[in-house]
């Protein structure tokens, strides 16, 4: 992710099982949940994105791996 609010760049991993975000109050965590919603909606709605960000999202499903890269999937 990059150019979203007070990131110039980010990058996150996942594993499986429980994730979370620790941070002090304004160090922007609730700007990646943000991010990630509106990449999931504008990507599991077929839509437009409603992002004005650049990002590249890779994740497995059905034991396939998919990326996606600013609304377009490889």
């Amino acid at each position: 992710m990059a150019n979203f609010k007070n990131y110039a760049e980010a990058s996150l991993s996942f594993s499986q099982g429980l994730n979370c975000f620790i941070g002090l109050n304004g160090s922007g965590k609730s700007n990646v949940l943000e991010a990630l919603s509106r990449i999931i909606h504008s990507h599991y709605y077929k839509k437009e994105p409603i992002t004005d960000f650049t990002y590249k999202m890779v994740y497995e499903l059905d034991g396939k791996e998919v990326k996606l890269e600013n609304n377009k999937i490889y």
